[in-house]
């Protein structure tokens, strides 16, 4: 009896040792300059993404030299893109944000972001 609660928490250790690390290395793979991912927005078809760091960086590797590739039409026609915010607007977009009235504002929905 005192064997098998010891392998049971030996078990339970083990599996809280490998949730700790997988959180750990989930965490590793975001960045505060990214925290929602690399938004990116491509200028053949107009579809607008998000892809991780690790997508990115897989890319780069995949394809050295060029964009991201489009997941909707698989060209690497893609920009750097911002997403507005706001969950009824939420688009995708590539211009400057708008100053309106003093506020700065999505360039597709024209209202003030937080």
């Amino acid at each position: 009896m005192k064997r098998r609660l010891g392998l049971l928490l030996a078990l339970a250790a083990v599996v809280a040792a490998g949730a700790l690390l997988f959180r750990s290395a989930r965490k590793a793979s975001e960045s505060p300059d990214f925290p929602d991912g690399m938004h990116w927005l491509c200028s053949s078809c107009n579809h607008g993404f998000t892809t991780s760091r690790d997508d990115f960086a897989e890319s780069l590797k995949v394809n050295p030299g060029q964009q991201v590739e489009c997941p909707k039409c698989k060209r690497h026609e893609t920009a750097v893109a911002k997403r507005c915010p706001l969950p009824k607007c939420g688009r995708y977009y590539v211009e400057r944000n708008l100053v309106i009235d003093g506020k700065v504002s999505c360039p597709l929905c024209k209202q003030p972001l937080p």
